[in-house]
């Protein structure tokens, strides 16, 4: 979780500290109420509309995000929503897994789809379902969009939604993406003065070489005028 933004990796911790088979093992309680803030930008935002999200992500200037459309369904199934959401994601970098194939990849962006259906399934196993939620939000670098529950009929769900609702501190995601647009283009500005200060310290460098190759072109010019 080192590489997450604050929000997510908390959230993560808080995750895992309700698995009760890792309570003895990790004392994450003591992790959470120890961590230092990693990065500020980013974070968890619910949606209720996945068109709405990807037409806001468009809006991002000077940053095409790898994007993470993660799914409850099979390999078949990765390659179906792949073809039905293309119309949408058009010239966007975006790869479409199912959450039981998404361990080990991260992507700068992650929507999660059908997500509460993919937690009500499996929800006979909450130790695995919270290990589970800890691994899927981790895919996502800078944000992580969850759609609304639809229903929440389980304790244990309900838990998990007031554990992602409580880390979320923009819960609309439109906030989120300006959030990140905003950071990201602050950074871009920052970079940019750092690199001009390196070309200007370049340049001069580089001027010096060139006046010293003329000092020594002129000299040996000299001494093979005066027939050395």
């Amino acid at each position: 979780m080192y590489r997450n933004p604050t929000d997510i990796y908390r959230c993560g911790l808080e995750l895992l500290s309700h698995d009760n088979k890792l309570k003895g093992y990790l004392r994450v309680q003591e992790l959470i109420s120890n961590s230092k803030p990693i990065n500020e930008i980013g974070g968890l935002a619910f949606y209720d509309n996945i068109y709405s999200v990807i037409n806001e992500i468009k809006k991002l200037e000077n940053f095409v995000p790898k994007i993470g459309l993660l799914i409850n369904g099979s390999k078949i199934d990765e390659h179906k929503s792949k073809s039905k959401f293309s119309e949408y994601f058009k010239d966007l970098d975006y790869d479409v897994k199912s959450y039981l194939r998404v361990k080990g990849l991260e992507y700068d962006l992650v929507i999660l789809k059908d997500f509460w259906d993919f937690l009500f399934y499996y929800k006979n196993n909450f130790s695995f379902l919270y290990r589970m939620v800890y691994m899927i939000i981790s895919r996502g670098k800078l944000g992580v969009f969850i759609p609304y529950p639809q229903f929440i009929n389980d304790e244990e769900l309900e838990k998990i939604y007031s554990i992602l609702l409580s880390h979320s501190k923009n819960q609309n995601f439109v906030d989120l993406i300006n959030e990140l647009n905003s950071c990201l283009i602050n950074n871009i500005e920052k970079n940019n003065k750092v690199n001009e200060f390196k070309i200007s310290m370049d340049v001069d460098r580089l001027n010096f070489g060139y006046k010293m190759i003329e000092i020594i072109t002129n000299v040996i010019s000299f001494l093979s005028k005066m027939n050395f």
